[in-house]
């Protein structure tokens, strides 16, 4: 997932994520932070969590889809 850090950032950043998923302290923070990093959620976090995620990948789609008129 490309947009693992825009996704992060919108949901409040790696704190306020890593609460939402429900992970456990100690590192829980720096866990997902690494996945922005690598520009990748794990898939099973994804289908683990699908109300965190549902409301992101809608707005990212539907920006991409504005950007991709402006061009046109």
């Amino acid at each position: 997932m490309q947009n693992a850090k825009n996704i992060i950032q919108m949901l409040g950043g790696p704190t306020k994520v890593a609460q939402l998923l429900g992970l456990e302290k100690p590192g829980a923070v720096q866990r997902v932070s690494n996945w922005a990093r690598r520009g990748r959620i794990p898939a099973q976090v994804i289908l683990d969590h699908p109300r965190v995620f549902a409301r992101t990948r809608a707005r990212l789609s539907a920006e991409a889809g504005v950007k991709e008129d402006d061009h046109a």
